[in-house]
């Protein structure tokens, strides 16, 4: 007997779906391209960020600020020459006070930084594209951002569909949102009366 799949029924990519007695499961196809940050405060903010323990970072304006990182705790003189390392010069004279303040030539510690900028670069371009969107990050925000710019998302999936007597097939190409499958409306052959779908 035939059954209908009907359309707006979903599930996420890597995880088992259960509908009219078939196992539904999905791998990503086409992985979508991380975003890369262009405001230049932003990256700034997320290079302190990144490199540094924080507490809070804003790219919303304050005094003579265009945008201002929190350290948690005592500042890390990497984390505060970092920007200087990275962009240049611009925008970091008071950085560099804080620097030669802490006891430190920030010259000394330009190629240490760069080395360590260069090994969170996806940790910058995430707190950086956070900041764009968001404005100001608190720690746990940071956390986060961190975690979903890293994770894989996907334009499309290839679904594989398996019958209670172990029949496979696939469908290539289904539409991805948000790591969410969005099954089209196909027809299968199924035996069983239809089940209530259950998400393993």
């Amino acid at each position: 007997m035939n059954r209908l799949i009907e359309a707006g029924m979903n599930f996420g990519i890597d995880k088992r779906f259960v509908i009219n007695n078939m196992i539904l499961t999905a791998k990503g196809e086409n992985l979508m391209p991380k975003r890369l940050p262009k405001d230049e405060v932003a990256i700034h903010e997320g290079i302190h960020t990144a490199l540094g323990k924080t507490k809070k970072a804003t790219i919303i304006p304050s005094g003579n600020a265009l945008g201002t990182t929190e350290p948690d705790g005592r500042p890390d003189p990497i984390a505060a020459v970092g920007p200087h390392a990275v962009l240049g010069p611009r925008g970091t004279s008071h950085d560099l006070n804080i620097v030669w303040a802490m006891g430190y030539n920030p010259d000394s510690l330009i190629g240490p930084a760069r080395i360590a900028a260069a090994a969170k670069k996806d940790e910058i371009n995430a707190i950086a594209v956070g900041l764009e969107d968001e404005g100001t990050l608190n720690a746990s925000d940071i956390q986060r951002v961190i975690f979903e710019y890293k994770t894989p998302k996907f334009e499309t999936a290839t679904v594989s569909i398996e019958d209670q007597n172990g029949d496979k097939q696939e469908i290539r190409r289904v539409e991805v949102r948000d790591n969410i499958v969005m099954l089209p409306n196909i027809w299968y052959d199924v035996v069983s009366e239809t089940d209530k779908p259950l998400i393993h």
